[in-house]
């Protein structure tokens, strides 16, 4: 493949292939990757592309493609540690998951969930501390604390199944 600029770190065992830092950036990027062409095809255009294959020592060794951390400090400030926009096609995913499990942890401060205040037509949400389910807008599934498991309408929210966890 042909490349602007090529790093080759093939006797590299332990520590980093580049490092790129900046102790000194108060606004803007320290690393910005832009693909800007107008004449993308084969589906093929990516402006980051990250891959990490081979066999593991362990057994037991987990590996990663892609690991964020934000752990900025501040009184009031909201940390990010990634940030999706799609926008401009006829399909437009924020994330698009081709294999693999999406865990979402419980929801605690060390382990943050999915939260949603609002109603989706059909898929999956948190709210109220409550794991919901919607199809089609018209039947809802969901497991809390006070109700246990309930089956009801999504528009009025009135249960049609409802099975408490103390067996009434």
């Amino acid at each position: 493949a042909s490349a602007g600029m090529v790093v080759t770190a093939n006797s590299l065992t332990t520590g980093n292939g580049l490092d790129v830092s900046s102790s000194s950036v108060t606004s803007g990027r320290v690393v910005s990757v832009a693909a800007t062409g107008t004449a993308a095809t084969s589906d093929t255009k990516t402006a980051l592309y990250v891959t990490t294959s081979g066999a593991n020592a362990t057994a037991t060794e987990t590996t990663y493609g892609g690991y964020f951390t934000n752990t900025s400090t501040g009184t009031t400030s909201t940390n990010v540690a990634s940030y999706f926009t799609a926008s401009g096609g006829t399909n437009n995913y924020g994330i698009q998951v081709g294999a693999g499990q999406i865990i979402v942890p419980d929801g605690t401060a060390g382990l943050p969930s999915y939260s949603s205040t609002t109603y989706p037509t059909t898929g999956m949400y948190f709210s109220s501390n409550s794991l919901n389910f919607s199809v089609a807008g018209t039947l809802r599934a969901n497991f809390d604390n006070a109700y246990g498991f309930n089956v009801g309408d999504n528009s009025t929210g009135t249960g049609i199944i409802t099975v408490k966890g103390n067996g009434s």
